[in-house]
């Protein structure tokens, strides 16, 4: 997960990846074993709200094969769950809806960008000083 504090030393640390059911993964793990099993050089990495199985080291062809086959299986067994399943980069991924480095991007950019009542980002008295020294420093281009 990933955790971080907004407001410095004192504040409390929040998860910006609150996952409230990875009852999927007990599905996913005998799936995922199977395949790592019938597969020579592949492996399985779980993480807290991630599964993944990996075929990069495997025979390119039938990891491919393989690759294909297992997502079908899990689009099945894992058809009412809140979860998605990606078949990229040599890899097979089941994760929770909305959990993806991209999201917590998001949610990080929200936390740490102050906006006006009309909607529109403003600056920190930090940021406007700091921008107003570099255009000064005639870094800041034609304008």
């Amino acid at each position: 997960g990933v955790f971080c504090r907004f407001g410095g030393r004192s504040a409390e640390w929040r998860c910006l990846c609150d996952v409230a059911d990875d009852s999927w993964m007990g599905n996913v793990r005998p799936v995922f074993k199977y395949f790592e099993e019938r597969t020579p050089r592949t492996f399985t990495e779980v993480q807290e709200y991630t599964m993944t199985w990996h075929y990069r080291e495997a025979d390119e062809d039938f990891g491919e094969i393989q690759a294909s086959d297992l997502q079908l299986h899990l689009d099945k067994v894992l058809g009412n769950m809140p979860v998605e399943v990606s078949l990229d980069a040599k890899q097979v991924q089941v994760r929770p809806y909305g959990v993806s480095k991209g999201a917590v991007l998001e949610e990080l950019l929200e936390e740490l960008t102050p906006y006006r009542a009309d909607g529109v980002a403003g600056q920190t008295a930090a940021a406007s000083a700091a921008s107003a020294a570099f255009t000064a420093l005639g870094a800041g281009g034609a304008g």
